[in-house]
Formats: C-alpha cells, structure tokens, sequence
C-alpha cells in the first residue's frame, strides 16, 4: 500500500495564492451557546442534529490548517434563526434576539457568499456569526 492522496478529492479547489478557493461549513447558533458562556450546551431529543453540528467546528479548524497550503480557505457560519419552516411556530415573537426578528434565507445566503469570495482572501479557520445580536446578550425587554 502507497502513501493515500489526502487531497486528492480537493484537488480541483486549489487557489490562486493570494486569493485562494473558499469552503463553507453552516452550523446552527443553538450549539454556539459557548459565545455567551464559555461552555458548549446540546438540546434533549437533538442528539444526532448537535453531534453534526457540533462536528462543524473541529472539521473546520482541522480543515484550514490542512488546505491552507493549497490556497484553500476553509470558515464555518453559524447562524441564529432563519426564516424557514425548521423554526415555524418555535416563537411568537423573537424577544431574546436584539434586532427583534429572524433573518431572511437571502441574508445568510450573502455572507456566505461573501466569505466564499475573494473578498475573504484572508480568512480562513474562523467561526462567523450572524444571529441578529443573539450571542451578545439578552435585550432589556427579557428582563422585564
């Protein structure tokens, strides 16, 4: 037996080297509970869904220090809750997100676009948020 091909599969992704190739890992904002506090947290009934999700982050770190040397970039995108039928009738309202509302598809969908651009020629390893200020703490009005 020779020595596998470990990026054979990939080959076709190599990059320019100032620019790069992007990959994109999605992962749901209920397993990045760790951004407020430290720790990571699953959901009962949901362990299939957080074992995938939580695979996400050490698949993305391994990845972009294995591909860097390829120009290959490689980030995860967590978002916070999109407007989809996966979370129709979970709230009546969004009082626990600051901007008060879900995102639409199109607005996740342009990050990851962007991330997979040449405009993100310089990230790669990284975790990228977009949740509508969920992770950075509860609005007053939780409180209240």
């Amino acid at each position: 037996m020779g020595q596998p091909h470990r990026h054979q599969p990939l080959q076709h992704l190599q990059g320019n080297p100032h620019r790069g190739s992007g990959i994109e890992g999605i992962r749901s904002r209920l397993d990045h509970q760790h951004l407020l506090d430290s720790r990571e947290q699953g959901f009962a009934g949901l362990t299939a869904y957080n074992a995938a999700k939580f695979g996400i982050r050490g698949i993305t770190k391994s990845a972009a220090m294995e591909l860097a040397e390829h120009h290959v970039r490689v980030n995860s995108l967590h978002p916070g809750n999109v407007d989809t039928t996966m979370i129709e009738g979970l709230y009546n309202d969004f009082p626990h997100v600051p901007m008060r509302r879900t995102a639409a598809p199109e607005e996740i969908t342009a990050l990851v676009v962007s991330l997979a651009s040449e405009e993100s020629s310089f990230c790669t390893g990284s975790e990228f948020v977009a949740d509508g200020g969920e992770t950075a703490g509860s609005p007053p009005s939780v409180f209240d």
